[in-house]
């Protein structure tokens, strides 16, 4: 499932973290970074801050989200972009 390479991706879900990693590693030239941040109602991260983190790391040449239904931390890292 993991390939080292350039892209960083983030998730809301564990469980489709496998699959998209799968696909990313034989897609693309692998994975720089991947993490599943969860859906839980009180979470220690979120996805803006590991989008905004990735954009400062040189190593990571595509960002790569995956969100989830039902939830606005989606929309929080297109206000965040939008702002840029």
């Amino acid at each position: 499932l993991y390939r080292p390479g350039s892209v960083g991706f983030v998730s809301k879900s564990g469980g489709l973290s496998n699959e998209a990693y799968n696909l990313l590693a034989r897609t693309t030239d692998g994975l720089f970074e991947g993490i599943a941040v969860g859906g839980d109602a009180f979470p220690g991260t979120s996805l803006s801050y590991h989008v905004a983190r990735f954009e400062k790391m040189d190593e990571i040449k595509m960002i790569v989200m995956l969100g989830e239904l039902g939830g606005t931390d989606e929309y929080d890292v297109v206000y965040m972009l939008k702002k840029k």
